[in-house]
């Protein structure tokens, strides 16, 4: 995958469209950027309702379960650092109950989740810019 610098980040390149003038580019960041609860209570909450969607703002937001897999298509590959160490990162999907998605540290996909409240988790953002 390519390697790009954005906003001080690493950024990995995941898909390009090349529509014209208006082509788009998804990227997400290499590493684990922070540690950040899904939502702030421990009630779940829709992506479009988090606090995490909300701490990132409009452009930034997490992979999908789907996207995860299609993007990276192994565990090694999803594997993420946050301060040089592996660890889980957050996808936006809710689980089971009060829980969301995520990557464990060890790259495997958890349907299921983990409680939402939770700061253990890291946060990958991704986005889709114009290069």
């Amino acid at each position: 995958m390519e390697l790009i610098k954005f906003d001080g980040i690493d950024w990995l390149v995941l898909d390009a469209h090349q529509c014209g003038a208006d082509g788009k580019t998804l990227i997400i960041a290499k590493d684990i950027i922070e540690k950040h609860p899904y939502n702030a209570d421990r009630f779940c909450a829709a992506w479009e309702d988090s606090t995490l969607n909300a701490h990132l703002g409009g452009e930034r937001f997490l992979l999908s379960v789907e996207e995860a897999s299609r993007y990276f298509p192994d565990n090694t590959a999803r594997i993420a650092n946050f301060q040089g160490l592996p660890r889980a990162w957050w996808l936006r999907d809710i689980g089971i109950k009060n829980h969301a998605a995520y990557v464990g540290k060890n790259g495997e996909i958890s349907t299921h989740g983990y409680r939402v409240d939770c700061a253990w988790c890291g946060v990958r953002p991704a986005m889709w810019v114009e290069l």
